[in-house]
């Protein structure tokens, strides 16, 4: 798809008839009727694992936000924003040698085992930046692993096998001991319970140590490990652990106060491994490659300069019932052949449709990434069975990088007009645009066809359609406000599949959407002014709150997880910053009249509605995504 901006107008809201709306409530009868057939064969999306270029390789940690820090035998650290544009690298510390780990806390200071110089330095943030280092804690011996609590203490290994603690208490430490019998203590991590987390690469042994009043209670996890050197939590407990002398990742599942045993990842030897507060995992590779990055959910390919391709990313997928691949599909925004590829070396491809896979085993897809335009790009990989039916979609995202420059005067060509209101429009990367065509209550699909477009009905008999969404895979979604439903429409062939997005609250009326990379679907509640999040999780979604605004007009989402609001009370545009599992609420703009957002690379745009379509050519692309309202 060419380099162009979408915006849709429209100046009134059409009432809908009584009739029209009694038959769209036994239609949605009948979709919610039929919505949790699932089709007889199914897959998920295990994990993708795809190469963080750039910066510096070795020993590594990240923060809530997905930002990745390094530490080597290079005097500096350094912060790396790999989920953002502009992507920019940050020098951290000074004076250091061969640092052999990194943690970031909840304020954004870092803290840093600086093992050659027999200390652990604390890099502040401030709000002009990283300000003067300092010290934590003493008499240490060669500190080599690093974690900080929610509250600030510091967590240290030092090659003496000690754990030391430094509680923090009206800015400075006061130094404690954790633990005893330790061997060759490594890697280190605390969870938001206070349990402590450490590796004793001696014993080939994780031990967790419990609080217990003013001491600790100690156990171990995990089995048959061999020389682990590193350890990781996420928000719900599970613990992450670098086996080294196996070459694998595995995962401890917390669950009723037990952990069970899985392998994430083999075939890679790695002495330091964190984890985001999304549950994305970050692993060094020794043997100087780019740092690994494996993704449970949506996966991302980072950033890759328009004109070449990344290296290659592996999607594993696990059937959960027996059947065959009839096909594996690579769409960038509903189309094919464009950013998103098949390399065609995964073994969904080349077993072919003959192999039968029972459940639980798995098959790859091997992804490249080769952007045409600069900015966010979105995609799908999609398995099919033998009669073509979908039986697992995994969501795609990178960045483009490449020349941001407008050209001026801006071009501007009508596409269509017509009679009735459209409040919203979203495109695929085909050009095909989808439109909510209030007047008539439908969600329709305009494909260009040379100088015009041929329209086709996506779905009809809406109370009102405020709001339409694509996803990477070409998905359609459309909220109902007389329902209080949101549908989704799957291509299927030449048509769609319509399933419902269960919303909790729906009585409170569903009135916009909007889609993140990963499948993340975001509703609007006309009815109190919130917004929840449906996070997706193979085929299944888990409802959150994201913000209460009072009048909201439209709604967008970048490609890291921040929601764009417009207040119709205020005219502001609301930004809702995603840091560890929370939202931030901030202005970003005022207007007199704001009744749409859209982001793109660099952050939101807005405008107001009337009642046509038309193109802005740019050099670099928006991200079409969600050119809403």
């Amino acid at each position: 798809m060419k380099n162009a901006v979408f915006v849709a107008y429209s100046n009134h809201y059409p009432p809908i008839s009584p009739s029209l709306f009694s038959l769209r409530v036994l239609l949605s009868l009948a979709v919610l009727a039929v919505a949790g057939v699932a089709n007889s064969q199914t897959a998920h999306l295990v994990h993708g694992v795809t190469l963080v270029t750039g910066g510096q390789q070795g020993y590594l940690g990240v923060d809530a936000n997905g930002n990745l820090y390094t530490v080597s035998n290079s005097a500096i650290g350094l912060k790396q924003s790999i989920r953002q544009l502009p992507y920019s690298e940050t020098p951290i510390g000074s004076g250091l040698s061969d640092a052999r780990g990194v943690v970031v806390d909840n304020s954004g200071n870092v803290y840093i085992a600086d093992f050659g110089n027999n200390r652990v330095v604390k890099v502040p943030l401030t709000a002009s930046g990283y300000g003067t280092q300092t010290t934590v804690g003493t008499g240490l011996n060669a500190p080599r692993g690093i974690a900080v609590d929610m509250s600030g203490n510091v967590y240290i290994a030092d090659s003496a096998n000690r754990v030391l603690k430094e509680t923090l208490s009206g800015g400075t430490y006061a130094q404690s001991t954790i633990g005893s019998g330790f061997s060759a203590t490594y890697g280190l991590a605390v969870d938001n319970s206070g349990n402590v987390y450490i590796v004793d690469a001696g014993s080939s042994t994780v031990y967790k140590e419990t609080p217990s009043g003013s001491n600790y209670t100690q156990t171990t996890v995990g089995t048959g490990l061999s020389d682990p050197l590193a350890v990781a939590v996420d928000q719900s407990g599970n613990l992450y652990i670098a086996d080294f002398g196996n070459n694998r990742i595995l995962m401890e599942t917390l669950n009723a106060g037990a952990y069970t045993q899985s392998v994430v990842l083999t075939s890679v030897t790695t002495p330091t491994i964190a984890v985001d507060g999304n549950g994305n995992i970050f692993a060094s590779d020794i043997s100087g490659n780019p740092s690994l990055s494996i993704q449970p959910g949506g996966v991302d390919f980072f950033r890759t300069s328009t004109g070449s391709s990344s290296l290659k990313g592996t999607l594993t997928f696990s059937f959960d019932s027996a059947g065959s691949v009839g096909g594996s599909s690579v769409f960038t925004k509903g189309e094919a052949g464009q950013d998103f590829a098949d390399a065609g070396t995964g073994t969904c491809t080349t077993n072919g449709s003959s192999k039968l896979y029972s459940a639980g085993d798995t098959c790859t897809v091997d992804v490249v990434f080769s952007p045409k335009y600069t900015g966010n790009r979105v995609g799908a990989t999609v398995l099919t069975d033998a009669s073509g039916k979908r039986i697992a979609t995994a969501y795609l995202y990178g960045q483009g990088v490449g020349p941001q420059i407008t050209f001026l005067p801006d071009k501007v060509t009508t596409l269509l007009t017509r009679t009735s209101p459209i409040l919203s429009l979203d495109v695929d990367d085909s050009g095909n645009l989808y439109l909510a065509d209030t007047g008539n209550h439908q969600i329709l699909e305009e494909k260009p066809t040379g100088s015009s477009y041929a329209e086709t009905g996506v779905d009809s008999g809406l109370f009102n359609s405020f709001s339409v969404a694509v996803d990477g895979g070409g998905s359609v979604y459309f909220p109902d406000p007389g329902t209080n439903q949101v549908f989704k429409e799957t291509p299927s062939g030449s048509g769609f599949i319509q399933t419902v997005v269960p919303v909790m609250n729906a009585y409170r009326g569903t009135a916009y959407v909007a889609v993140d990379p990963s499948g993340n679907v975001y509703i609007s509640l006309s009815n109190g002014g919130s917004i929840v999040k449906e996070t997706l999780s193979g085929e299944t979604y888990t409802e959150s709150a994201v913000a209460t605004i009072g009048n909201i007009a439209a709604m967008s989402v970048d490609s890291v997880g921040n929601v764009y609001l417009t207040d119709q009370d205020t005219g502001s545009v609301v930004k809702e910053t995603l840091s560890a599992g929370g939202y931030t609420q901030s202005t970003v703009a005022l207007a007199a009249t704001t009744s749409a957002v859209a982001v793109d690379g660099t952050g939101p745009s807005t405008s107001r509605t009337r009642t046509k379509a038309f193109s802005k050519k740019v050099l670099r692309p928006p991200d079409t995504r969600r050119a809403s309202s």
